[in-house]
């Protein structure tokens, strides 16, 4: 027996951009796995002949020494940022929507240029959800209930808040971005519907 999703009545249309040409995860199976970024620092002391300094209470001296004894740290933190496309934004959607469980919400816009996909969402009550990218096709499946590949790149799976940036080129289909609170996305809702509903704040803009 196919067992089929919950979609909610409204679906945003328009006509404006693509998709992008890769594939990402299957929706069945959890889709794509992120990896975490690592960093290892090292610090060595030297005196002015490349020498470790192994005299005892030996400090180098630097030009903004705080003070005798005393050598001067300075950290320095680097943090990413998503900035604003260039280019004239179209609005898909904005505002707040409620899913319960087996409920998703898709947004769904057609192929003419190239274009820049800008989304953000929170979930401001209840657990996390999947936000997934779909080409046309393989969203069709996605909603029967089958196996269904998402692309990666412009998807957030088993999140409470994200902000995605994404590149999109034409293809020969739609794409559909889908608020997912079901079981078959990679997150795992709760079983007591009624008590667990997700409320999200949503915005989705596309910029060519």
């Amino acid at each position: 027996m196919t067992r089929r999703r919950r979609f909610l009545s409204s679906v945003g249309v328009v006509a404006v951009a693509g998709c992008l040409g890769g594939d990402g995860g299957d929706a069945s199976d959890g889709g794509a796995t992120d990896g975490d970024d690592t960093a290892g620092e090292s610090t060595d002391e030297a005196d002015g002949d490349g020498d470790p300094t192994d005299e005892p209470g030996a400090v180098e001296e630097t030009a903004d020494d705080p003070g005798e004894g005393t050598t001067a740290t300075t950290t320095t933190e680097t943090t990413t940022t998503l900035t604003t496309p260039a280019g004239n934004a179209e609005r898909i959607v904005k505002g707040r929507q409620e899913l319960e469980e087996g409920e998703s919400s898709p947004f769904r816009w057609g192929v003419v240029d190239p274009a820049t996909l800008d989304y953000e969402f929170e979930v401001v009550d209840g657990p996390a959800i999947d936000v997934l990218l779909f080409r046309g096709g393989q969203f069709e499946l996605f909603r029967q209930g089958q196996a269904a590949d998402w692309i990666a790149e412009g998807s957030a799976p088993d999140s409470t808040g994200d902000r995605g940036l994404v590149d999109l080129e034409p293809i020969d289909e739609d794409c559909v971005l889908v608020l997912d609170h079901t079981r078959f996305g990679p997150s795992d809702p709760p079983k007591n519907a009624l008590d667990d509903p997700a409320i999200i704040d949503l915005e989705v803009d596309l910029y060519r």
